[in-house]
């Protein structure tokens, strides 16, 4: 694992590497349960934050006959243990022709 480590950073600055460190371990402590731990947790934050995205654009589109966005199946997340729904950072739409 080192000699993976010390391959893949060569060519990275030591700045680089310390804020990459540094981001790291705040993402690590936000998952931590801990009564003074005062940071949200990251994993939880970004989900929520897709979803309220994916939310606004399924009601923008709503309405349009013109565009499609499909609809993904709840998959099991092994970071929560649960079933969740899938919200990608991508949207592809699907363009109905016979509505042009």
């Amino acid at each position: 694992m080192v000699k993976s480590i010390e391959v893949s950073t060569i060519g990275v600055s030591k700045e680089a590497q310390n804020r990459a460190a540094t981001i790291l371990e705040i993402i690590s402590l936000s998952c931590c349960k801990s009564d003074d731990n005062k940071l949200e947790n990251f994993f939880e934050y970004s989900h929520n934050l897709m979803a309220e995205t994916w939310k606004k654009l399924r009601e923008a589109i709503k309405n349009n006959k013109l565009f499609h966005v499909a609809k993904f199946p709840n998959l099991h997340c092994n970071f929560t243990k649960d079933y969740n729904e899938v919200y990608p950072a991508f949207a592809w739409m699907k363009c109905n022709e016979s509505e042009l």
